[in-house]
This record gives structure tokens, C-alpha cells and sequence, in this order.
């Protein structure tokens, strides 16, 4: 005669279920979680590859954060690994961000400028087409005002913003990063120690990626990254003039 099951009985296997799923679901984010980051890091280590391909390229000097073509913010340094390099789309957008798109798979409503979910440190690398003068740095240069390759930010995570769902986000240009900018905390939608503008994100467990000027990546907590400016982000270049951050 075959067992039939009980109310009872089927309630206590639904439990086990739901207890056993309970405890395995953590794991399964946290693998997610993981593996994104992982991915995230082989990125900005093959951007980085790019980004000295040019500097061996162009006579030491780093490829400008945006205006690279003169005028025109739209030709910033993403953009232009995509189409002078051909770097793959998708290996210049983090696989943790939300809103955000690889080139050629933007959607009509996004915005341009908030598409990027990497960001350069603008203030170390400069643009190249600033008040009517060329102004691109060496590494020479940058080693001369006090760079410490293996300890300051080069590239790392930005909020993007393509659909403006982040108001706490000011900033027009998601493809650049600033100390001043803060972070913007995916866990509040706050963007905390800064103006909003050029914000960093911390979409890895409350980290934020990034990558240095020697190459190696580190994820870093977004509030001790804005207080230690002169730690992670020297040397500065403010109002055309170089600032030493203490």
C-alpha cells in the first residue's frame, strides 16, 4: 500500500525547502557577487594594457580623459579604446552596474554622457584641449609632481546614469572620476563626501574597483578614497596649477 503524505508531513518538507534555501542563497549571491567582481578586474587590467599602448605610443603622454578631439566631450578616452583600439564593447562597461550600456546597444531614452561605468581620474590625466592649449601629461610629468604609480587612481567604477534614475548624481560625464565628486552608495541611492559630480559607485559589496597607475586593481571603501585625497588620488591639477592634497 503506497505512503501517502500527511498535511503535516508536507508542511515539515516544504519547511526544510524553504530552510535549506534560505541558507543557500547567500552562497549563490555571493558567488554571483564574486564573479562580477573578478570580471570587473580582468577589465580595467585590459584597459589598462590599452591605456599604455598609447602613453608607448604617444612619447609617454596618457591618453586625454575627454576632448580628445578638440571640442568635442563626446570622443572621451572609452569612447576612443572602443573605436581606435576595437576593444570590446562590453569589456568597457562594469558587469555590476545598473544603467548602463556598451556601445552599439544604447537604447534611444539613455543619455550618451551617463552610458560609461568606468571613469578616469580627470584631474591626473587632464584633456587635451583646455583653454585654447594643449595640456596631456607625461608619466615623467606625473612622476615629477609626486605619483606613486602603485598608489594612486588611474580608472575605476563610476555611477552611471544613462536613464537619470540616480538624482543624487550631478555630474554630465560618467566617463571621468573625481575626489571632489564622492561616491554615490547603491545601497541608499545617496552620493556621500562630494558634489554629486563625477561620483565613483560602490557596487562591489560596498567597494569600489579600481585601477592604478601601476597596473594592479584594488576595491576600495568610497569614504576613506575621498578622505585621503592626497593618499589616492595626488597629484591634482586645479585651476591649471599643480596642488599638492594633504
Amino acid at each position: 500500500m503506497k505512503h501517502k503524505f500527511t498535511l503535516v508531513e508536507l508542511i515539515c518538507i516544504i519547511a526544510v525547502f524553504i530552510v535549506a534555501f534560505t541558507l543557500v542563497l547567500p552562497t549563490c549571491v555571493n558567488a554571483k557577487n564574486g564573479a562580477m567582481k573578478a570580471s570587473c578586474d580582468n577589465n580595467l587590467k585590459n584597459i589598462y594594457v590599452y591605456l599604455m599602448h598609447y602613453a608607448d605610443e604617444n612619447d609617454g603622454h596618457y591618453l586625454a580623459a575627454y576632448r580628445i578631439y578638440d571640442r568635442d566631450i563626446m570622443q572621451n578616452w572609452v569612447y576612443y579604446l572602443w573605436y581606435n583600439y576595437k576593444l570590446d564593447p562590453d569589456m568597457l562597461i562594469c558587469p555590476a552596474a545598473k544603467d548602463t550600456y556598451a556601445f552599439g546597444k544604447k537604447p534611444a531614452n539613455a543619455d550618451s554622457y551617463l552610458q560609461q561605468s568606468y571613469g578616469m581620474h580627470y584631474e591626473a590625466v587632464m584633456d587635451n584641449y583646455s583653454h585654447a592649449k594643449k595640456i596631456r601629461f607625461t608619466r615623467d610629468e606625473l612622476a615629477e609632481h609626486g605619483q606613486k604609480p602603485e598608489a594612486h587612481i588611474f580608472v575605476g567604477d563610476s555611477a552611471s546614469n544613462a536613464t537619470k534614475t540616480k538624482s543624487a548624481v550631478k555630474g554630465r560625464s560618467s566617463f571621468l572620476i573625481s575626489a571632489r565628486g564622492g561616491y554615490y552608495d547603491v545601497n541608499d541611492s545617496t552620493v556621500h563626501a562630494g558634489s554629486g559630480w563625477s561620483p565613483m559607485e560602490n557596487r562591489h559589496d560596498s567597494k569600489i574597483n579600481f585601477l592604478m597607475f601601476d597596473g594592479h586593481t584594488e576595491a576600495l571603501d568610497g569614504e576613506v578614497v575621498c578622505e585621503k585625497s592626497y593618499t589616492y588620488w595626488k597629484p591634482m591639477f586645479y585651476d591649471w596649477k599643480w596642488v599638492d592634497l594633504k
